[in-house]
């Protein structure tokens, strides 16, 4: 981001982005698996297909291909939390029916939320290098 112009008197300034964004978080699980997620939240009732911007998609692609774990973290309202594996956001439209997703498209990939602010969203991720996938 590029600044365009000082804080004003409570420390918020204006700003426009100068490139794409890279996904939320780049990681490697022990056992040297790496990890890659983008989150999303929406106070709506749909996340749209085109949230992840193309730059967020290629790297989550690339993860995904060469074998590593790559994810989209959906909120919905800050109350429901899910995790979407790379393959299946890519593929939204079959899987779904449409470029969006609600709550309701979503039960089987609800994550447990541990309390207040803790997600649990790499529970039930293998680690072995032999079966790289999300359990469901």
């Amino acid at each position: 981001m590029k600044p365009l112009g000082g804080a004003d008197r409570s420390g918020r300034f204006l700003a426009c982005y100068t490139k794409q964004a890279q996904p939320d978080y780049k990681g490697v699980l022990s056992g040297g698996i790496a990890v890659v997620f983008e989150a999303k939240h929406t106070d709506t009732g749909r996340l749209l297909f085109d949230r992840v911007s193309a730059e967020q998609a290629a790297c989550l692609r690339r993860i995904s291909r060469l074998g590593g774990i790559a994810f989209v973290l959906c909120s919905f309202n800050g109350r429901e939390f899910y995790r979407i594996s790379w393959p299946i956001w890519e593929d939204m439209k079959n899987v779904f029916g449409r470029k969006y997703i609600t709550p309701a498209d979503l039960a089987e990939y609800r994550i447990r939320v541990a309390a207040p602010g803790v997600l649990l969203f790499l529970e039930g991720v293998k680690e072995k290098k032999d079966d790289l996938h999300m359990c469901t």
